[in-house]
């Protein structure tokens, strides 16, 4: 199924997939660097990230150990049919072995998504996420 016929949900979880959970880095670079406005804002609980920390953030956590996805769940959703963007709010459950102990533990996570369609393809402009253990 090609991008453009894609719902945003499927979307927004290809690039959740892309960025976080399979496994080859360089997928997950080529990601962000075509997926993520340069201009992105990432909240992680309390915590403002641009695009570089947003990036360094995730070579670290790829660095550091493997993350799994358990599950993921929509709650809600609003797209715009005509420029392909929107929100998604996903609640997802996932995994992080870490590759120096081997520690594994399984995380909650609200995930909002908003994405736009710049330059003629969906482009994430900001995600917010509450994440417990």
């Amino acid at each position: 199924m090609s991008i453009q016929q894609q719902s945003l949900t499927e979307w927004v979880e290809r690039l959740n997939d892309d960025i976080f959970y399979q496994p080859k880095d360089e997928v997950a670079f080529k990601t962000i660097e075509e997926d993520v406005d340069p201009n992105v804002i990432v909240k992680i609980n309390h915590n403002t990230y641009d695009f570089a920390k947003f990036k360094g953030g995730v070579e670290f956590v790829r660095s550091t150990g493997v993350m799994s996805l358990d599950k993921s769940e929509e709650l809600i959703r609003w797209e715009d049919e005509e420029k392909k963007g929107g929100s998604v709010a996903l609640m997802t459950r996932f995994t992080f072995k870490e590759n120096a102990t081997g520690k594994v533990s399984s995380k909650d996570s609200l995930v909002i998504s908003t994405v736009k369609w710049i330059d003629g393809k969906r482009k994430l402009v900001e995600l917010t996420e509450v994440e417990s253990e």
